[in-house]
């Protein structure tokens, strides 16, 4: 649990956040969970992702899309050295679609390990290798 919570982000498909702590909180959650903090780069992400007016506000207050962008912030808190994202940009709008896809290519060419899986096509254009599964079948195709 430590090493997974140190080594790997994960940006979950559902809604993960706790809902009894603060946009804030939730994005520092894997810290504190270890006795680290680090708000000054919790607050950086949190204006990358434009959650910055956001940070005292509690869950039930947040939308979909805001949601998705506080999760994706609270994977990356700890500086992963792999990032799995499942439909990370699931409840985005284009802007925010834009702004998360191009960030996981600038972490993938920073040496991150970025695999993301998404049925949006339009994320094909982000990805370095590209595979695609039909009836079960996986297959690689060129990006």
């Amino acid at each position: 649990s430590a090493f997974r919570n140190k080594n790997i982000g994960v940006i979950p498909q559902g809604k993960s956040a706790v809902g009894s702590l603060t946009v804030l909180e939730n994005i520092l959650l894997p810290l504190h969970l270890y006795g680290e903090d680090n708000v000054p780069k919790a607050k950086e992400l949190m204006e990358r992702f434009h959650i910055e007016h956001l940070e005292d506000a509690m869950m039930s207050e947040l939308s979909g899309g805001e949601l998705r962008r506080m999760a994706i912030a609270r994977a990356l808190i700890h500086d992963p050295k792999v990032l799995f994202a499942d439909e990370p940009t699931g409840d985005l709008d284009d802007e925010n679609t834009v702004t998360v896809l191009k960030m996981l290519k600038e972490l993938a060419h920073t040496g991150i390990p970025v695999l993301m899986v998404t049925h949006e096509s339009e994320a094909e254009v982000y990805a370095d290798v590209l595979y695609r599964m039909d009836a079960g079948k996986m297959e690689r195709i060129d990006a």
